[in-house]
C-alpha cells in the first residue's frame, strides 16, 4: 500500500493536484450516497427462503432504482479511477492546443467512462447472479475474493496491465484530434477494466463495509498500476518517485 500513498502523495504536491481535489469530493458523494446493489430476502409465493431462477433476478433487479443506482456508479467510478489515469490525462493536456486542451480532456473522460459505465451494469447483474446463487452475501464475497485471486495470476491480467500505461500520439487538429481523444479514452478503458474487472467485484459483494472495501480496491489499483515497471522499485518514497519519473521518460519513447 505505500506505493499507493506516495502516488497520492506524488499527485497532490504536483500538478496533478486537481485530480486529487476531484477524486476527494467524489468520495464524499459517495460516502454521502451509499448505495449498493441492492438483493434482500425475497419470499416466495410458497414461503421459501428465496426464489431462485428468472423470477428472483427480474425481481431483484425491478427492486433497484436504476436511475440512484448509475448515478451511484458514475460517483463511484470518478472517486476510484481517476487517480488511476493521471498519466493519461496528463499526456492529453500536454500533447493538446492551448485552445482546445479543455475539450480534449473532456472527450477522453467521455470515452474512459462511457466504458466503464457499461462494464458497471454488467458487474451489477453479474453480483445480483452471484449473490442469488450463493443465497448469502458472505459466500458471495468468498467467492469474488476467489476470483480476484484467481485473475491476478492469469497472464491476461499481466499483459492488460502493461497497456494501461499507453501513451499514444494524438493529432493537434480538427476532428482527428477530437476523435483521437475519444479513442484513446475508449482504449484505455478497456484495458482498463480487463484489468481491474475482479478488484472490482470486491466492493459489490460487499453488504455492510463496501465504501471501505471501494477504499481497499482504490489502493490495490494504484498500487499495481504504478508498481508495473520494466525494473525493481524498493518501497521507499524517494525510490518510488525515481521509478515513476522512468516509467513516464520510458513511455515518451
Amino acid at each position: 500500500m505505500i506505493v499507493a500513498f506516495a502516488v497520492l502523495r506524488e499527485m497532490a504536491s504536483g500538478r496533478a493536484w486537481p485530480i486529487i481535489a476531484f477524486s476527494s469530493a467524489a468520495w464524499a458523494l459517495v460516502i454521502g450516497l451509499d448505495h449498493s446493489v441492492l438483493v434482500p430476502s425475497l419470499c416466495s409465493p410458497n414461503s421459501t427462503a428465496n426464489w431462485i431462477g428468472s423470477s428472483a433476478f427480474v425481481a431483484v433487479i425491478s427492486i433497484n432504482d436504476l436511475a440512484a443506482q448509475t448515478f451511484s456508479w458514475f460517483v463511484m467510478l470518478l472517486a476510484m479511477m481517476t487517480p488511476l489515469i493521471w498519466q493519461q490525462l496528463t499526456h492529453v493536456w500536454d500533447r493538446s492546443l492551448a485552445e482546445r486542451r479543455v475539450r480534449a480532456v473532456l472527450l477522453f473522460l467521455g470515452g474512459y467512462f462511457g466504458v466503464w459505465m457499461i462494464a458497471m451494469a454488467i458487474l451489477a447483474l453479474l453480483v445480483v447472479a452471484l449473490r442469488l446463487a450463493a443465497a448469502s452475501g458472505i459466500v458471495a464475497f468468498v467467492i469474488g475474493l476467489g476470483l480476484f485471486v484467481l485473475w491476478q495470476m492469469t497472464p491476461i491480467k499481466a499483459r492488460f496491465l502493461k497497456r494501461c500505461h499507453r501513451l499514444r500520439p494524438l493529432p493537434a487538429f480538427g476532428l482527428s484530434a477530437d476523435l483521437a481523444s475519444f479513442r484513446y479514452g475508449v482504449e484505455i478503458s478497456g484495458s482498463c477494466v480487463v484489468t481491474c474487472w475482479a478488484i472490482m467485484l470486491l466492493p459489490f459483494t460487499s453488504d455492510v463495509a463496501h465504501i471501505p472495501m471501494m477504499g481497499t480496491a482504490t489502493l490495490l489499483m494504484l498500487s499495481e498500476r504504478y508498481l508495473e515497471t520494466r525494473d525493481f522499485c524498493l518501497p521507499t518514497p524517494t525510490q518510488i518517485y525515481g521509478c515513476l519519473f522512468r516509467n513516464r521518460k520510458m513511455s515518451d519513447v
